[in-house]
């Protein structure tokens, strides 16, 4: 399925999504899209006022949201089942890298941001 005009540029998948990320045709885009196993578009998002870059982008375990970072700085989390910007965090760095982490006894799992010289962790609430 042809979700990105331009350069798609990272994939990730937990067996119920696809989420894919890659430039866009029109400078300073990049869109994120969420496809069914079978190739289905299910949604697509935009982020306008980034570089078509992905740095990194990770499935959050026992969640319907995928982390994705972008050069620049610019950190998004997304619902996977509907394609809406849960959070968007500024100022990591010029190319930070995401992961999650499930702590013992919790239901939500932190968002950690590697940001150059520094590690930050998030709790995402998902409202």
């Amino acid at each position: 399925s042809d979700v990105c005009s331009s350069d798609l540029n990272m994939v990730r998948a937990d067996g119920k999504m696809i989420v894919a990320i890659g430039g866009n045709a029109t400078p300073g885009t990049l869109t994120a899209a969420g496809l069914a196993g079978d190739g289905t578009v299910k949604w697509t998002r935009q982020l306008d006022n980034v570089t078509i870059t992905a740095q990194s982008a990770e499935i959050a375990p026992g969640k319907p949201w995928v982390a994705l970072s972008v050069q620049g700085g610019i950190v998004y989390v997304l619902n996977t089942e509907t394609g809406s910007v849960l959070s968007r965090i500024d100022g990591q760095s010029f190319q930070p890298s995401v992961a999650w982490m499930k702590e013992p006894g919790k239901d939500t799992p932190l968002l950690v941001v590697s940001a150059r010289n520094r590690l930050n962790a998030y709790r995402v609430t998902g409202k």
